[in-house]
């Protein structure tokens, strides 16, 4: 898939690529093959969410973070995309001590879908 993705450097062999990198547990090869990525669409939007979960796995929350804005930057996406950015930047924001930028994205997401994963326990737990 590396290279077909090397001769073919679009989107959609890029989400192809990152998802065997992702199911071989690839974190630092998602990192690299995703660098510069930016969110222009629906698909583009799903490899950034798997860039900031290999960062997040690699130990580099604040590069994830960095990654979850700009995931979060377009309201022009999916719906339940946007969902999932919000809830691993909450998550993230969790386990690095941002109670209030947490809270935030939480409670955004608690007025969209209050039944979304464990968004109402979450929030109860951060006071």
């Amino acid at each position: 898939m590396q290279k077909i993705h090397d001769e073919y450097p679009e989107p959609t062999t890029l989400l192809f690529l990152c998802t065997q990198y992702r199911a071989a547990e690839e974190w630092d090869e998602i990192v690299h093959a995703t660098a510069g990525m930016t969110n222009d669409d629906d698909l583009t939007l799903q490899i950034c969410l798997w860039q900031a979960e290999a960062m997040e796995k690699q130990d580099m929350p604040d590069a994830a973070l960095e990654v979850y804005r700009e995931a979060l930057k377009s309201k022009k996406r999916d719906v339940e995309l946007l969902k999932e950015a919000r809830y691993g930047r909450a998550n993230l924001c969790v386990g690095m001590g941002k109670r209030a930028m947490a809270k935030r994205d939480l409670g955004r997401l608690y007025t969209e879908d209050p039944d979304y994963e464990n968004v109402g326990a979450l929030l109860r737990t951060l006071g």
